[in-house]
């Protein structure tokens, strides 16, 4: 996915965008995109795209307690990288990838497939509303791009979602790898497993992540 060359406002003045640790940086700066549905995905929600961009300090995403994301992990997402290039224009890595992976997760959790053209033009209006905040050209400098589809409808009882929520949002990083070219310390885990035969372990969901907190500090905690 390209962008022309042209089309982008230039990187925010003031920021040293080499700098950024991976995390949410910016998020004052940011505007992101929100659609929601009962039932499937339709082109009228791509039409929906241009009036589906928010400011995220005006008006943060908000979540009843009793929505099916919180209470029972219906939630998959995934993490695409877009690059200034020195001719002026945006790129984004393979991004069918990513919606293929979207598409079988989506479909393992019991959530509404996204359309190729939903997701593709979603990433399209995000970095479009957040273009100042794409990194110069340089190495490793990126904005990061992250779908989200998760069930926002509220019950109490595990049966699929009545509501559901597809959100695009962005965040500018540095180099993810600066400084790390003296090889790594590693740990084999044996106790706990990521992934289990039947299991959900292909997919990129919420729950795949959370179970890799405890080992991870507990390395870190040994010095790795």
């Amino acid at each position: 996915m390209t962008s022309t060359s042209g089309d982008l406002a230039p990187p925010k003045e003031g920021v040293d965008f080499e700098a950024l640790p991976w995390n949410l940086n910016l998020p004052e700066e940011h505007t992101y995109v929100h659609l929601k549905t009962t039932s499937i995905w339709t082109d009228e929600h791509v039409a929906q795209l241009g009036q589906s961009v928010v400011k995220y300090s005006t008006t943060p995403l908000q979540l009843n307690p009793a929505c099916t994301s919180l209470n029972y992990g219906t939630t998959i997402w995934e993490g695409l990288k877009c690059y200034r290039t020195a001719s002026g224009k945006a790129v984004v890595f393979r991004p069918d990838r990513n919606f293929a992976r979207f598409a079988r997760g989506a479909e393992a959790m019991a959530l509404p497939v996204v359309p190729k053209e939903l997701f593709l033009k979603g990433i399209q209006t995000v970095l479009q509303a957040n273009d100042h905040l794409i990194p110069p050209a340089g190495e490793g400098m990126k904005l990061y791009v992250r779908p989200i589809l998760f069930g926002s409808g509220q019950q109490l009882g595990l049966y699929p979602s009545k509501e559901f929520s597809l959100v695009f949002y962005v965040s500018p990083t540095g180099n993810y790898f600066k400084g790390a070219t003296g090889g790594l310390h590693l740990h084999l885990e044996t106790k706990r497993s990521r992934a289990a035969r039947g299991g959900l372990g292909s997919v990129k969901c919420s729950g795949n992540y959370a179970i890799a907190l405890r080992p991870l500090l507990d390395c870190k905690k040994h010095g790795f």
